[in-house]
Parts: structure tokens; C-alpha cells; sequence
């Protein structure tokens, strides 16, 4: 069973988990805005690339639109990608959304929603 989430003080320690809690970290590709998570959830890795037409852009916000705050800006080069890790993974307290900028082919996501204990 996966341990508490990383709260504050909050241990977030994966080196514990079972093949069953891995199997529980989503993934998601968009090309539009979107509502990843509405619950809680800790973002691990994303990657964007450019639709060739000029370089890309996209905000990670936490909450359930651009109201909430944002927590990440990604950009990449004219026809180029980039890509972004966390360990600990980014923890977004009430939810996720993901705001496509211009010129972005496609925007990837790894996630996990907070588990419920």
C-alpha cells in the first residue's frame, strides 16, 4: 500500500512501493488545455515538443483551471522537445491543469493522484 503523501514534513518514499503502486501512475499526451487531475497529485516527468511553426510553450497550474496557481512554465525551441523530471516528485494540492501555449505539438504527463489511505 502506498505510504502517506508527501505533506509538509511527510515522507514520500517510493523505494517501498509494490509493483501494484507503480502501476497506478498515469500518463497523459494533449495538444489542447486540459483537466489532467482534479483530485490531489504528485507530477513525477513531463516533455513537450514543438509543432515546428515557432518555439512552445505551457503552464502547469494547481487547481482546476488557470485560476489556480501556477507552478510550472515549459518552453522548447522551434522544432525541438524538452522534457522535465522531479524527484520527489512536484506535489499540486488541488489538482492539475495544463494550460497549451502556442505552437505545441503535444504535451506529456506522468502523474499520480493521491492515494486514498
Amino acid at each position: 500500500m502506498l505510504h502517506k503523501a508527501t505533506k509538509g514534513r511527510d515522507r514520500f518514499d517510493p523505494s517501498s512501493w509494490s509493483l501494484r503502486d507503480w502501476k497506478q501512475i498515469a500518463w497523459e499526451v494533449n495538444n489542447a488545455d486540459v483537466l489532467i487531475c482534479s483530485t490531489p497529485c504528485f507530477v513525477f516527468s513531463a516533455w513537450m515538443s514543438s509543432n515546428g511553426e515557432g518555439e512552445a510553450d505551457s503552464n502547469f497550474y494547481d487547481g482546476q483551471s488557470i485560476s489556480g496557481t501556477k507552478l510550472i512554465y515549459m518552453y522548447c525551441l522551434d522544432e525541438a522537445m524538452d522534457q522535465l523530471s522531479w524527484f520527489p516528485p512536484l506535489y499540486f494540492s488541488h489538482g492539475l491543469y495544463l494550460n497549451i501555449g502556442t505552437n505545441v505539438k503535444q504535451l506529456g504527463i506522468q502523474y499520480l493522484p493521491e492515494p486514498k489511505l
